[in-house]
């Protein structure tokens, strides 16, 4: 099985969590062609050849470098394609909250429009016609994790309404109302991860220990400028397996 990832720095923590799985899947291959920052709109589709190119020099260099290739992209060289993050940090909240507008009895009409709004919203949107024009690859999206949960925050800052969210109900109504009709498909994030309703516990974060430093406002503290968006390698195994477990992937006897 040969995987194309597509993603930006939420692909790291998947990136380090295969140099520890690797040896258990030997039939099994990982192609990263990342870069941080917001740039699935770079990627044209080269019809002629059934490629995929970018045009910023910096972003083909970074998945030069990621890839081991040169910057270009032949899904006939694949099975599945997965797409990770790029979707920015409170895009899996608004599933959730999605699901739980459906719940709450609103139109399907309103639902379904959304939805689509949603889709719209995320950066991988852009990138899904542009593949299309080459390929017909199986494609699934991985979105960035839900924060992780500020332990030690007071409860005035963690106060939020979840009354009627449904993250599960979301992820379904994503996939049944936009992904499928994509050939794609949306994939939750796993149960285990998370501490409590939308936030993912906090060990998963990189926290302090980040290789670039935060971007820190006056009268944060520590605790306050630490990382909550980004997730270390235990999180990216456990996302791996649950992506592997889906698709049918499994370790050598």
């Amino acid at each position: 099985m040969k995987i194309c990832i597509i993603g930006n720095s939420h692909t790291v923590c998947i990136d380090r969590a295969w140099r520890d799985m690797h040896e258990s899947y030997p039939d099994v291959s990982l192609t990263f062609h990342r870069r941080s920052g917001q740039y699935f709109n770079q990627f044209r589709a080269d019809t002629h050849n059934k490629i995929l190119t970018i045009t910023d020099a910096s972003s083909k260099s970074r998945i030069q470098q990621s890839s081991g290739g040169d910057g270009t992209i032949d899904f006939s060289q694949f099975d599945i394609c997965l797409l990770i993050g790029a979707t920015r940090y409170r895009w899996p909240a608004r599933v959730a909250q999605l699901g739980g507008q459906a719940k709450a009895g609103y139109s399907a009409q309103a639902i379904t429009a959304a939805a689509k709004d949603l889709f719209a919203s995320s950066h991988p949107s852009v990138i899904f016609p542009v593949i299309r024009e080459v390929s017909d690859i199986p494609v699934y999206q991985l979105h960035d994790p839900f924060l992780a949960h500020p332990k030690g925050w007071s409860g005035a800052q963690l106060k939020h309404d979840y009354r009627y969210y449904d993250y599960p109900r979301g992820v379904d109504l994503m996939n049944e109302i936009v992904y499928s009709p994509l050939g794609s498909e949306l994939i939750r994030q796993p149960a285990e991860t998370f501490a409590a309703e939308n936030w993912t516990k906090p060990g998963f974060a990189v926290g302090l220990k980040k290789p670039f430093p935060a971007q820190v406002k006056a009268g944060f503290t520590d605790e306050m400028k630490d990382d909550r968006r980004h997730m270390n390698s235990d999180f990216g195994k456990i996302r791996l397996l649950d992506t592997f477990d889906k698709l049918g992937i499994k370790p050598a006897p």
